[in-house]
């Protein structure tokens, strides 16, 4: 397509970048044991994280491309079996979403090839358990396949420059940094709530342990949609005509490209419809954009989902300059690193239904409507395919602005007394992680972390942080 025949290396450089972020772990957790300490290893930290991702796309790589790897052994997917993993040092690697078998490819970053193994049908959570205690030069990997219920467990040599001398030297390492919210503490029992019931928690889910003090450092941001999707009104005395024109003829170039003189445009209230022949772009105020193909087939094949990953790829990438700034040195704000992560997938009848998220300096971005089933979160990216083209989309655009640091309460006690008092009614939760939810109606806004909980039903709700 005529995207990757662009010269522009900057944006060649965003869409490796782009591609190779959309599988990346939302965790990366390197542990002493379940009961003692572990650490979250950002993808900046230069030491660890570049070996461990690697040292976990080879071993995969091996287990799902030859056919003289098998598993040792297969077991349901159980707390107790996954806790049990965790009894002596393991790094394990947590995926946003579980990813497809047919997706696997692009997990390991070669698309198109020959996955052997068929009997994974999805990944969720890869374990490397280094064996620290024996003599064996090998280490055990462990795949949670949350689609199939089943655990898959491996024994493979060590990889690369990694063995047990290099795992035992970082958490050594970890262990002599001593920062005050580096080490992270596993949960081992549940919670009481206002009503006297006990909440359940997964005792492998992280929480903060402060040492120093109880409070951590999160960033602030601003937020508001793009100026070029904002036209102007016309006037009564139709003076302004001229501005708009332009505007629009702006807006079709950022939006279409080399495609915008194909496009028929008008402008309504609050947002900017461009249509040809077969495609229509409504461009919305609030930063929402909308694509439709518009010509109709009878009985759909929506083809094999390799295919229409890569279609989808292909779109978001061609208009990835939407949200990925170039490098700007800015004397008050710093860009922050805004990264497009795959969070879902639909198989429908004729069609295959993608999400995709943002992520704010490795932070998650939510964002919802009030104007939907009562301030429904949706997702930064939803997006219909076939193995032909792109069918539908709906992308919100936002751009964000470092607007500097604040201390933030992260005591879980604290945590729980106020969840406790605001849902009691809560029974299980799955999971707790700090976030940033941004209305999707509003212009500017301003952006604080917030604690996104999510429960066993998979409902999500909202916590604010505290400030110091």
């Amino acid at each position: 397509s005529e995207f990757f025949n662009k010269k522009d290396t900057s944006l060649q450089k965003d869409l490796i970048e782009f591609k190779e972020n959309l599988f990346l772990p939302s965790r990366v957790i390197v542990s002493e044991s379940f009961h003692t300490n572990s650490w979250i290893i950002d993808k900046n930290d230069t030491s660890f994280f570049p070996k461990l991702y690697a040292d976990m796309k080879l071993y995969l790589a091996d287990i799902l491309t030859k056919a003289e790897i098998r598993s040792n052994k297969v077991s349901p997917l159980t707390e107790e079996i996954v806790l049990k993993f965790m009894e002596t040092p393991f790094v394990a690697f947590e995926f946003s979403t579980s990813i497809n078998s047919s997706m696997l490819p692009w997990l390991l970053d070669f698309s198109g090839v020959n996955i052997i193994n068929k009997e994974i049908s999805g990944i969720k959570k890869v374990i490397i358990v280094p064996n620290l205690t024996n003599e064996e030069d090998s280490c055990s990997i462990k795949i949670i396949d949350e689609i199939g219920k089943k655990v898959f467990q491996y024994s493979l040599s060590f990889k690369g420059n990694t063995g047990k001398k290099w795992y035992q030297g970082m958490i050594g390492e970890l262990n002599r940094k001593n920062s005050p919210y580096s080490k992270y503490s596993m949960v081992n029992e549940g919670i009481s709530s206002a009503s006297n019931n006990i909440i359940g928690i997964p005792r492998d889910m992280l929480l903060l342990v402060p040492q120093s003090s109880k409070f951590s450092t999160f960033k602030n941001y601003s937020c508001k949609s793009p100026d070029e999707f904002i036209i102007p009104e016309l006037d009564r005395q139709n003076k302004n005509e001229d501005i708009i024109s332009q505007r629009k003829k702006e807006l079709a170039q950022k939006v279409l490209k080399s495609e915008a003189d194909s496009f028929l445009s008008s402008v309504d209230v609050n947002s900017a419809t461009f249509r040809n022949v077969g495609n229509t772009y409504k461009v919305h105020d609030s930063g929402l954009l909308e694509y439709h193909y518009l010509q109709t087939e009878g009985n759909v094949n929506k083809g094999g989902l390799d295919e229409a990953f890569e279609k989808v790829t292909e779109f978001i990438g061609s208009k990835l300059d939407l949200v990925i700034k170039p490098e700007t040195i800015d004397s008050q704000h710093s860009e922050p690193e805004l990264e497009i992560y795959f969070s879902g997938l639909v198989e429908e009848r004729d069609r295959y239904r993608f999400t995709f998220d943002y992520r704010l300096d490795g932070t998650p971005v939510y964002f919802y409507s009030q104007n939907k089933e009562n301030n429904k979160h949706t997702s930064a990216i939803i997006i219909e395919a076939t193995d032909k083209r792109v069918l539908d989309c709906e992308w919100i655009i936002k751009e964000f602005i470092h607007r500097g640091d604040k201390e933030y309460n992260l005591l879980f006690a604290d945590l729980k007394d106020s969840l406790s008092q605001v849902r009691p009614d809560i029974e299980s939760i799955k999971d707790v992680h700090p976030c940033y939810e941004v209305q999707l109606d509003a212009n500017i806004q301003e952006l604080k972390p917030l604690w996104l909980m999510i429960t066993e039903k998979k409902e999500r709700f909202i916590q604010k942080m505290v400030p110091k």
